[in-house]
């Protein structure tokens, strides 16, 4: 079956570090409802922009960051694929220090 042209599949990184956020958001259920709706939003609506999207420095990277109230979700689109590749969901401050 062939996803529709705009529409995402969303992989979510298997590494410990993104496994540890996904424990840590849960734990605060009305933020892990809304970051998990923002992500499914915006993989369902691709290309269109939705939400607060940004391409992370350097630009040659594939990383982008959706901001979703105080959280980042960190990811790369693999556009040939239709593939959304969560990478970490962390709070901004924290976000930026690994990319």
């Amino acid at each position: 079956m062939k996803l529709p042209e705009k529409m995402l599949r969303i992989l979510y990184d298997n590494t410990h570090s993104l496994r540890k956020d996904l424990q840590d958001i849960k734990q605060q259920k009305k933020y892990a409802e809304k970051v998990k709706n923002s992500v499914e939003q915006f993989a369902s609506h691709y290309p269109q922009t939705l939400g607060d999207i940004k391409k992370l420095e350097p630009k040659q990277k594939n990383i982008f960051r959706l901001r979703v109230w105080f959280y980042r979700v960190i990811f790369s689109i693999d556009t040939g694929n239709q593939i959304m590749i969560v990478h970490r969901i962390l709070q901004r401050k924290d976000a930026y220090d690994d990319f």
